[in-house]
């Protein structure tokens, strides 16, 4: 039952549909499945991300490389050489299998212990392909949600199988979420968020709920290339269907013009769309080049119409449509192409506006990020970072300060073989001697 109480129907009789008696059952505490909190396992992960690869935007994917931190309490190995780890398959460790991974690969698995808290874990490095399913609404003034989700599995010792009952995942509170320095041309990488889940009994293992563990890649996309190649040349291509208007009316080169912008407009439609995953949903994009589409049919209609009914007294033909007509024709298509315009212009301003909203509702910042960024003088506000991160907080050039500092390496004349011998006196005398302070590798920035 979901809570403690009682749950009252009525007994219908089947044939005379009547009610017949009421029954009541009560809901005991021990009848209740409860959670032992104290012996639940948790799992603390981190991630550190190295790199984003490609994002493939047609086949919803992207793949990454990232450094997995896995800890948890083991006051068993918690003493023992973190060596003895790497080889001994007795000790209690979970499995962790990555839910929306097509593809990846796990390598350079180190083992850590620290006794004085009782606590044993790993850090490995993995590569994928993970798939996501990306929200196209609002393309391209988009935010997307690259994740990475975790589900517990089995434990490898005992094949138990650790349900949300058992172990469940946490958020380090000793390492933060860091993404590394990222370069692309197409995205704007924001600060990693985090989620925490348990699947449903129907999607978890033999009925029992699992806990999750997503991390967000948060990416803004740069919307520039769309701007100026999609919804610019959609507008020229609009502003030359008036052209027909400059055409007499009756002119059967009305026709054949409003009926090849249109076939290049529909060509132009195909284009954009092979670059976009096949969704139900009508993206931003989609909604203007349609309406682009629909101006273009319209304006077609009416010049077949301008022909067919043209009023041409000089050849003696009579028709419902004017000089004036056309031009009040005209005003009306050019007074719809504004608005149209309009209010496109207010439903990219709400998408751009919206897109760190978006971005703070993919998960939380955790805490220990959030403080190395106000360390570095980024801003966060309402859990989201404002500006570019990697532009507020960037590395520093050390090269100079580590040309000043001389050491034994860089002294050539340690390194001779006639020299060894005849200065070994000097040579002990200087490694005795402290070097200059302004020559070690300690004052050097960032230097620890």
């Amino acid at each position: 039952w979901g809570s403690l109480g009682s749950l009252s129907f009525p007994i219908v009789h089947p044939d005379l549909h009547s009610e017949v008696m009421t029954v009541e059952i009560k809901v005991e505490p021990e009848d209740v499945e409860t959670m032992d909190i104290e012996h639940l396992k948790r799992i603390f992960v981190a991630f550190r991300v190295i790199q984003v690869g490609h994002i493939k935007l047609l086949e919803q994917s992207f793949s990454a490389r990232f450094d997995l931190f896995v800890e948890w309490q083991d006051w068993e190995w918690c003493d023992k050489d973190f060596k003895l780890l790497k080889d001994d398959d007795t000790h209690w460790e979970p499995n962790i299998r990555f839910s929306n991974a097509d593809d990846y690969d796990i390598k350079d698995k180190i083992y850590m212990t620290w006794p004085a808290c009782g606590f044993i874990g790993y850090r490995a490095t993995v590569q994928g392909e993970f798939r996501v399913n990306f929200d196209l609404r609002n393309f391209p003034f988009d935010a997307q949600k690259l994740a990475i989700q975790l589900t517990l599995g089995r434990e490898k010792t005992t094949n138990t199988l650790l349900h949300r009952d058992i172990a469940q995942f946490r958020d380090s509170a000793n390492h933060p979420n860091i993404l590394m320095e990222q370069f692309s041309a197409e995205y704007t990488f924001r600060a990693l968020r985090y989620n925490l889940y348990e699947t449903s009994p129907l999607t978890g293992v033999e009925g029992r709920s699992m806990s999750q563990y997503e991390l967000c890649i948060p990416v803004l996309r740069h919307y520039g290339y769309y701007v100026t190649n999609i919804y610019c040349v959609s507008m020229v291509l609009e502003l030359l269907g008036f052209l027909v208007f400059f055409l007499k009316i009756g002119d059967p080169n009305r026709v054949m013009l409003e009926a090849t912008l249109l076939v290049v407009m529909a060509a132009f439609k195909l284009q954009a769309s092979n670059d976009l995953p096949r969704v139900t949903v009508l993206t931003l994009l989609d909604k203007y080049t349609l309406c682009a589409g629909l101006f273009f049919f319209v304006l077609s209609i009416y010049s077949g119409m301008s022909v067919r009914y043209a009023y041409a007294p000089q050849i003696g033909q009579e028709g419902l449509i004017t000089e004036e007509g056309d031009n009040i024709a005209c005003a009306v298509f050019a007074t719809v192409w504004l608005l149209s315009h309009i209010i496109c212009f207010i439903q990219i301003r709400q998408g751009l506006s919206e897109r760190l909203q978006v971005v703070g509702s993919f998960g939380e910042l955790d805490d220990q990020i959030t403080n190395l960024f106000r360390a570095s003088g980024v801003v966060v506000k309402d859990g989201v970072v404002q500006g570019d991160m990697f532009q507020t907080s960037q590395k520093k050039c050390v090269t100079q300060a580590a040309l000043s500092d001389v050491s034994e390496y860089g002294n050539r004349e340690s390194w001779e073989l006639p020299a060894r011998a005849t200065h070994a006196g000097d040579r002990k005398t200087r490694r005795e001697s402290p070097s200059p302070p302004s020559t070690t590798l300690a004052t050097l920035p960032g230097a620890s």
